[in-house]
């Protein structure tokens, strides 16, 4: 079950439900991120532990700009890459969808 926390197997409920499923998604990211398998995009509050243990890096330490805001960044050298860009299209296009809801 999609977003299922073992909350509803078990028949119990959480307060705020949406905030537990961000919370284990959120994890998820850094759990993924500190194995290496990629950049998660995240509040630091979430990955205090994970940077002080050295588990993790701030990969653009400035902000960026409004915090309700993704971005994608990437090297230079990374220009042109088919993978990269149909990545970059596919985020534009769930993006575009998601903002009708």
């Amino acid at each position: 079950m999609a977003g299922d926390t073992g909350l509803t197997r078990n028949r119990l409920t959480h307060p705020k439900p949406v905030a537990a499923r961000a919370m284990s998604f959120f994890s998820m990211l850094a759990m993924a991120a500190t194995h290496g398998m990629g950049v998660a995009l995240m509040p630091l509050l979430l990955i205090r532990g994970e940077l002080a243990r050295g588990e993790l890096v701030v990969a653009c330490p400035r902000p960026l700009g409004d915090e309700r805001a993704y971005y994608l960044i990437t090297p230079e050298t990374s220009a042109g890459n088919p993978v990269l860009e149909r990545f970059r299209g596919w985020v534009l296009q769930e993006a575009a969808d998601a903002s009708r809801f």
